[in-house]
């Protein structure tokens, strides 16, 4: 998958940088049919990407060739130096054990996303569309942010989107099927450290604000179920989200607020005492078209309730790294629904590139190697106890 860090002068530049960063291919991840033990890292595609696999042939050690099943050859590059064509770019490293002569990476590569709607005026009220191809090329996914911010209230905040289709003459919160209530918190003033991941089914930003994260997650669920039961699993998730929404001028909406409305996308507990779905920072399309809400926590009437595992009831307190070797479990992130007291009705599937990981002896910003995976490690919002933290997949 496409991955990319850095910094933002502030929210709209951070808003004009994501566009970018997803309207260009997106690699998914790579498979290794190798005896040397490197890495690929940097994968990103261009304005040009097409469906297709990129095949990178090692000649020796430290050269490669590189073709891909559409575009044919792309050229050639050398291990520890950035390879770019006109259809991707990337960098290997070298591992302990040397690569040798045939050996292979292999990667998918998506199209672009489409800018629908880009509206960066960098004044408050910036707003974007997208429409997201599938990693085949096979899907139409709508998505959004739109940028609010108040002096007053001393905030500039993104509030995320989805849709089941796109009408150029609607606003934001009018477009087809829409879910708008999800938040992600920003800086009013200052440089935003930001870390973006995409494939051509979903997009991940998370930004870090003094010394919490916000983070936002719009796209596909990773279906449990098949295309004919289920088209269009579409997760929109953030870190903020209300019931009833504060006043424009309300500092509540600063990311330095606490509380049950302030939940990175996974965690949220605040529907323990409201079930009203609009309180979930979690929001998943179900098959029956309804925006439904997700927490971690059980219902206060013992109600029908949709949960998050592993966090959910409690479950994931008491989770430690690995005897042995010190090394950090993984576990996937599965959103499913009762009928209350416990009875399953349906589980949907799981988050795409979102892991649970234990906070014991971990911190925000550590990074998991699994094999020659990585992880970003990132706490909920501005919580540090050992369930409340997030490991994202990088590459």
């Amino acid at each position: 998958m496409s991955y990319k860090t850095g910094t933002a002068t502030n929210m709209g530049d951070l808003l004009a940088q994501f566009n970018a960063f997803l309207t260009v291919g997106h690699a998914l991840e790579p498979q290794y049919q190798t005896a040397g033990n490197g890495t690929i890292d940097d994968l990103i595609g261009t304005t040009a990407s097409v469906v297709e696999n990129i095949t990178v042939t090692f000649t020796s050690a430290t050269a490669y060739t590189v073709s891909g099943s559409v575009s044919g050859s792309l050229g050639s590059g050398t291990v520890g130096t950035a390879f770019t064509s006109g259809k991707c770019a990337f960098t290997i490293t070298a591992g302990s054990t040397p690569f040798v002569s045939g050996d292979k990476i292999v990667f998918g590569m998506t199209p672009p996303w489409d800018a629908l709607r880009a509206v960066n005026v960098n004044s408050g009220t910036d707003e974007y569309i997208w429409r997201a191809p599938g990693n085949g090329n096979e899907s139409d996914i709508y998505v959004g942010m739109l940028r609010y911010a108040n002096v007053s209230g001393d905030y500039d905040n993104l509030r995320l989107g989805g849709f089941t289709g796109y009408n150029p003459a609607a606003a934001f919160a009018a477009q087809p099927q829409p879910c708008t209530r999800p938040v992600m918190p920003g800086l009013r003033v200052g440089t935003i450290k930001y870390w973006f991941i995409a494939n051509g089914r979903r997009a991940m930003m998370f930004i870090k604000c003094g010394d919490v994260y916000e983070g936002a997650y719009l796209g596909f669920l990773r279906p449990y179920w098949n295309p004919e039961q289920w088209q269009y699993p579409l997760v929109v998730g953030g870190s903020m989200s209300w019931s009833s929404e504060p006043a424009a001028t309300s500092t509540n909406w600063r990311y330095s607020s606490t509380g049950v409305t302030r939940n990175l996308i996974t965690f949220c507990g605040n529907a323990t005492t409201n079930p009203n779905d609009d309180n979930f920072t979690l929001r998943l399309r179900r098959p029956d078209g309804r925006w439904r809400g997700f927490g971690i926590d059980a219902s206060a009437d013992n109600t029908a309730y949709a949960h998050v595992w592993p966090f959910n009831r409690g479950l994931f307190t008491n989770v430690r790294p690995n005897l042995g070797d010190d090394t950090y479990p993984l576990f996937p992130i599965v959103l499913s629904e009762d009928t209350g007291n416990g009875n399953q009705a349906a589980i949907y599937g799981e988050m795409d590139g979102l892991f649970a990981v234990t906070g014991y002896g971990n911190a925000s910003e550590n990074i998991v190697t699994v094999g020659r995976a990585r992880y970003l490690v990132l706490q909920n919002v501005y919580r540090t106890t050992f369930r409340d933290y997030l490991a994202i997949k990088m590459s």
